[in-house]
């Protein structure tokens, strides 16, 4: 839960990635199991973590996509219920494709006009948005014309994740 160099944003009293992510593994003391959309048992709801300077790497290593610069100040996780998540992906031939996740912790909260905006946005600039709703149910919407690898495709198609082509 904590930013990198270049970002100005802090975590505050936010922790909703306390509650949608999911963190296993052990390392040596560090072991911590906590399935998604589930609070972790270290995490004080908004006032931070208990255990935040012996917390596992898997969340030393954790940024947020607002951390990072999306959205707006008003777009921090704890106010849009969304936790959003930017990665770049080996794609093969030396390529690699950015994406954008997305995991809703309460239901509609990606409906929201800002949400909406980020996701337009980052489609724009040709990368790969996965949306995760409450429900379980998962979209990727993907801007038309860009490529996307057959792995990906596959992996949806057995998952019964639509993909979305939007925009020009």
């Amino acid at each position: 839960m904590n930013a990198p160099e270049s970002s100005r944003r802090t975590c505050e009293e936010c922790t909703l990635c306390c509650f949608t992510h999911g963190v296993s593994g052990s390392e040596g003391e560090d072991f911590l199991h906590k399935p998604e959309d589930e609070w972790c048992r270290h995490s004080g709801i908004g006032t931070g973590c208990a255990i935040y300077e012996s917390r596992p790497k898997v969340c030393r290593d954790f940024h947020c996509g607002w951390l990072i610069g999306l959205g707006s100040e008003e777009d921090r996780p704890d106010k849009t219920n969304v936790v959003i998540q930017r990665f770049s992906i080996y794609i093969g031939q030396g390529a690699s494709a950015m994406v954008v996740k997305m995991v809703e912790a309460v239901p509609h909260s990606i409906a929201a006009a800002s949400i909406q905006a980020i996701i337009a946005a980052q489609v724009e600039k040709r990368d790969l948005v996965e949306l995760s709703f409450c429900d379980g149910t998962r979209e990727l919407r993907v801007r038309k014309g860009v490529y996307v690898p057959y792995d990906i495709l596959d992996h949806c198609k057995k998952k019964n994740i639509p993909v979305i082509r939007v925009g020009s």
